[in-house]
């Protein structure tokens, strides 16, 4: 399972670094996509990174012109994080990418066969993310 996870992730950095996008960038994007306007926390939150990496890319992707931040006027101590027309565009292509290789991944599998190992996955990332008390 880490081979599959590492050649996947290989892929798809190859994929975006051609779009000049680095590590951690696609899936902030991604997530961005369906949460424009969400609080920087739940970036940390979704995509399972701490909270200094987050504030860390989002400076970089602000520099890059891909999301911009603003201040609410209810409270002025947090930050909402939108997309920028063209943080949208790469988000899209990342979007794009993730079906493709999704595609060649499932090449050759029934949708049967498809929906049961989404399943299995499923089942075993609730077991990572259970309590390790019982080890």
């Amino acid at each position: 399972m880490l081979e599959n996870q590492q050649l996947l992730a290989r892929k798809l950095l190859e994929r975006v670094a051609e779009e000049g996008l680095s590590s951690g960038q696609p899936k902030v994007l991604e997530f961005l996509l369906e949460h424009d306007g969400c609080m920087q926390k739940e970036i940390a939150h979704a995509c399972s990174v701490e909270a200094a990496s987050v504030t860390s890319l989002l400076n970089k992707m602000e520099r890059d012109g891909l999301v911009q931040r603003k201040i609410p006027q209810d409270n002025r101590r947090v930050s909402q994080v939108w997309l920028t027309e063209a943080g949208r565009q790469k988000a899209q292509m990342v979007r794009d990418t993730f079906t493709r290789l999704e595609e060649r991944l499932f090449q050759g599998f029934t949708s049967r066969e498809r929906q049961s190992l989404l399943d299995m996955l499923q089942r075993i990332q609730e077991n990572l993310k259970e309590d390790g008390s019982r080890e």
